[in-house]
């Protein structure tokens, strides 16, 4: 039969080793945790044949890793993807504006889109990649 005290200290030990257990198992890691063999990719991004100017160009690989870019000014971009099947999806919207209404909130608004918003996920965008070892080159061409 349990005692009040070995109860009280089987608690506390729960509480104590459910964070350590946590920590040690982690939230998954990134592509060097799981030993994905990485390329070298990178492109244009473009809308309606202008270069996007900022955003950003996201790949998801078939095993859930997620990497992402940031657009460069002329819509160039360079990252390390792991190698095989990749769905893209992108990003692109202008600048947060400030709330016209100076008691309104929030203080500021988010930007339009540049883009249409089905490149916007990565099951709306029809968009996929499949990097092969070593420098891969992917320009992207958005249209409505």
């Amino acid at each position: 039969m349990m005692t009040r005290s070995s109860l009280t200290r089987g608690v506390r030990l729960l509480i104590c080793l459910v964070p350590v257990s946590i920590g040690l198992v982690g939230c998954g890691g990134g592509a060097g945790a799981r030993k994905l063999p990485m390329s070298s990719v990178s492109g244009k991004v473009t809308y309606k044949n202008q270069a996007l100017p900022a955003g950003q160009i996201v790949f998801e690989h078939t095993s859930g890793e997620i990497v992402a870019a940031t657009l460069g000014k002329a819509g160039e971009y360079s990252l390390e993807v792991p190698v095989g099947a990749n769905r893209v999806m992108v990003k692109s919207s202008e600048p947060d504006q400030p709330n016209p209404d100076p008691n309104g909130m929030p203080r500021t608004l988010p930007g339009k889109s540049r883009i249409p918003d089905k490149y916007m996920s990565f099951g709306g965008s029809g968009l996929s990649f499949t990097p092969v070892a070593g420098k891969n080159t992917y320009d992207v061409a958005l249209t409505n």
